[in-house]
């Protein structure tokens, strides 16, 4: 949620993630954000030159020698065209730039690589503001990044007036706990549409100047930009055709309303707002909806489930929701997915990267989990330790193989529930789509809804900030048998249509379910 209150934050959190875990990038969308991010540069928010050469050898260093997806993208055929953008980036970080034109070379070279988790964002660089200070919010106010942030002419009247005739699904006035914001078709080479402050909570925004940009890409697909609390300028793509309560998050559209009808609602999103909710749908239903797969949430999923089995196998039809949720740990879901088992598969094989910094970096994401190792449970720290007794043995620059090899066998099938409806969207993600996958492999199980997020062949995401303070995040493992599924997704076997209901939707669905407990 984006919090009105927190005075020294310039940015809300959901601001913070735009370029990484919930957004989706297409192909068709590298050049529009690249050229974005540079004429940001060079425009009104320009600020001082930076070193960008360190930091572009710096990432190329780091994800050539401790990456774990460089060598499945980095292929002997595509040495020459990967070679070719790198010299040509190189060279460009040479010359004079601002941080924002960094961070458009920094992006480009990302781009290279399909990876969904991989990505370059601000990062410790940013400059704060304590908004409880009269004279820090003067300063800020008599510079650049204020005085030179875009302004539309701003006409209260007339701009209610328009909008309330507008029958453009994307123009209309949102508002979140901060901010009330005007959305309007606002044509250029950069963008379709403005979304200007009508009203703001904190003094670092005044009426009429630009929120944020939009430009269609697709049917359902948006380049953006958001300018967060202190103005900087954070581009992204987001795949959704009803963009800004993605962008804003917890917004809502207060105006205008189609006439005689309530505003059109989407229902691609869950209307849960929790880590974990089971109820009864009706006596043959249940519905379950899991908003994340949190590592540190390990053992109240275990209570969790431990609580809910026994009605589990009470009915014969259950809806597993995982809309919009961003991943986190496949341990937390693998309890559920020993209900939905059928029949053998093979194992999906986990490789991690063997790298000094990548050993560093799982040594670090222990030490927190041993300091709270209530939430995080034995299992989850004795397995991080064997990773890392196996990294500090293998030959740097080769993978470690986890898990499992060969047939996944299950001796204990459960004949209830007998029919399953797995539910997604673009929002579900990582070990989200770990858990689809598993269930995929049930006879019992149906999936339904939108192609999930495509971030599932690399994985365990860290993080490590460039001379600059740029943050990379980086994945140290790979699954090679999920990289058709990255970016793109993984598709429902039933589709849903937006504006009715979605659990609806899949109540209608399980005769299209063949499988019978035997």
């Amino acid at each position: 949620m984006v919090s009105s209150m927190a005075k020294k934050s310039n940015l809300s959190e959901s601001e913070k993630m735009k370029d990484h875990g919930l957004t989706s990038i297409f192909a068709g969308s590298v050049k529009w954000l690249v050229v974005v991010l540079v004429s940001i540069a060079l425009g009104a928010n320009a600020q001082a030159t930076c070193a960008c050469s360190n930091d572009f050898l710096f990432v190329s260093d780091y994800l050539e020698h401790h990456y774990s997806g460089f060598a499945t993208n980095v292929t002997p055929d595509q040495q020459p065209a990967y070679q070719a953008l790198k010299a040509r980036l190189a060279e460009r970080a040479k010359q004079p730039v601002n941080p924002f034109e960094c961070l458009a070379i920094l992006k480009e070279y990302t781009r290279f690589f399909k990876d969904n988790h991989l990505s370059i964002v601000v990062g410790s660089s940013i400059p704060t503001i304590d908004e409880t200070s009269d004279e820090a919010v003067r300063k800020f106010k008599e510079s650049d990044a204020f005085t030179r942030h875009e302004r539309l002419a701003y006409d209260s009247a007339a701009l209610w007036q328009r909008l309330a005739h507008s029958t453009d699904p994307v123009e209309g006035i949102y508002e979140d706990e901060t901010y009330q914001v005007a959305v309007l078709r606002d044509p250029n080479a950069h963008r379709d549409y403005s979304g200007i402050i009508t009203q703001s909570k904190t003094p670092l925004w005044e009426k009429g100047q630009v929120k944020l940009t939009l430009k269609r890409l697709t049917d359902s697909t948006f380049g953006s930009v958001l300018y967060m609390r202190n103005h900087l300028a954070n581009p992204s793509v987001v795949a959704m055709a009803d963009p800004i309560p993605g962008l804003l998050t917890g917004s809502v559209k207060i105006f205008p309303a189609q006439a005689g009808t309530p505003t059109p609602r989407s229902f691609r999103h869950p209307t849960v707002n929790d880590w974990f909710y089971f109820a009864p749908l009706d006596d043959q239903t249940n519905y379950l909806y899991i908003g994340t797969f949190n590592g540190s949430l390990r053992s109240r999923f275990d209570s969790a489930y431990r609580a809910i089995k026994p009605v589990l196998l009470a009915k014969p039809h259950l809806i597993v929701d995982v809309r919009d949720n961003g991943g986190g740990s496949d341990g937390c879901w693998q309890d559920l997915a020993r209900l939905l088992y059928t029949q053998p598969y093979p194992y999906d094989q986990w490789e991690v990267f063997a790298s000094s910094e990548v050993i560093k970096r799982y040594q670090a994401r222990l030490a927190v989990m041993r300091q709270d190792s209530q939430s995080f449970g034995p299992g989850v720290i004795d397995h991080f330790e064997t990773i890392i007794k196996k990294l500090t043995k293998a030959r740097p620059g080769t993978f470690v193989s986890l898990g499992h090899a060969g047939i996944h066998r299950q001796a204990k099938i459960y004949h209830a529930p007998a029919k399953v409806i797995v539910m997604f969207n673009r929002q579900s993600a990582s070990a989200a789509e770990g858990f689809v996958l598993a269930a995929m492999r049930s006879q019992k199980v149906l999936t339904f809804g939108e192609n999930s997020g495509g971030y599932i062949s690399y994985g365990n995401i860290m993080s490590v900030d460039t001379p600059s303070g740029f943050r990379l995040n980086s994945a140290t493992n790979r699954v090679l048998a999920r990289t058709r599924y990255e970016q793109t997704g993984i598709p429902p076997q039933v589709r849903a249509v937006d504006g009715e209901d979605w659990v609806e939707q899949a109540r209608r669905l399980w005769g299209r379910i063949g499988w019978q407990p035997k």
